[in-house]
């Protein structure tokens, strides 16, 4: 995991700036929240984009399921491949069926939108705590 000053480094990919900005004001106290917007980027630039996120020293993903364009899905499994490791990742969605649908093989968890300030925090937490090696029950 990269560190910066103590604080864990988290990627938002997202492309609703609302749910951009409440991610930011929740874990902004505790956390060095990393926006890659995805309305910034278009089809076309999906290399380059797909390029930095890979190349980012983020600890943790929130990852928007429905982008324009491409699925979250898919700029997970190019995280995993590209990083040669296996980096935690939330998914979110305001459609829950992809909740059975995540990628088994690695650590993730999947969180409902409209997200919760409860929610949001402890999957955001439980995530930092696993890939850090703690041990750590889910209920």
């Amino acid at each position: 995991m990269y560190f910066t000053e103590n604080r864990v480094n988290i990627g938002v990919i997202e492309d609703d700036y609302d749910v951009i900005h409440y991610i930011i004001n929740e874990l902004d106290k505790n956390y060095n929240p990393f926006i890659f917007s995805w309305s910034e980027y278009d089809d076309d630039d999906y290399g380059s984009f797909r390029k930095y996120i890979e190349s980012s020293k983020i600890d943790l993903f929130l990852i928007d399921v429905n982008l324009p364009g491409v699925s979250g899905f898919e700029v997970a499994n190019n995280l995993y491949k590209a990083r040669g490791e296996k980096v935690p990742i939330i998914y979110m969605s305001v459609d829950h069926t992809y909740k059975d649908v995540m990628t088994k093989n690695y650590p993730n968890l999947f969180l409902n939108k409209p997200l919760n300030s409860e929610d949001l925090n402890v999957a955001v937490d439980f995530m930092i705590e696993f890939a850090q090696g703690k041990d750590r029950v889910a209920i």
